[in-house]
């Protein structure tokens, strides 16, 4: 058996809620990095942000289900450093774009890792 630590059970039900939250939450930033892309204006982007945010934070909450222990896995300490990317667009918003293309490939990579990786807590042994 592997000492590894893997991914944490969890209901069929917590499951399906997380897949169609997901799917929104990727919806979302797809309407908001689009309009980062084709350079539209912040109050065109206002509702994209808004459902990425709270799609985002949906999200977040049904990981919060079995505690806050997932916050110092790689999972939570990639969603901190894409929050701290994400909020350089407020005083730098020539790099949004760049800034955008990292926190997509940030999270394409966090979320398709091995769970050996995902779930692994930087300072303690693997």
């Amino acid at each position: 058996m592997s000492e590894h630590r893997t991914k944490p059970e969890q209901s069929s039900a917590l499951r399906w809620a997380r897949i169609l939250i997901r799917s929104l939450h990727l919806v979302a930033l797809a309407g908001l990095a689009g309009g980062v892309f084709w350079g539209a204006e912040a109050s065109e982007l206002a509702p994209w942000w808004t459902a990425t945010a709270f799609s985002g934070a949906a999200l977040a909450a049904t990981f919060s289900t079995g505690g806050l222990g997932w916050i110092v896995e790689l999972r939570g300490l990639s969603l901190i450093l894409k929050l701290g990317l994400l909020a350089l667009i407020f005083p730098f918003p020539d790099a949004a774009p760049a800034i955008f293309v990292s926190v997509i490939l940030l999270a394409g990579i966090t979320s398709h890792m091995p769970g050996r990786y995902r779930y692994w807590v930087p300072w303690q042994r693997p």
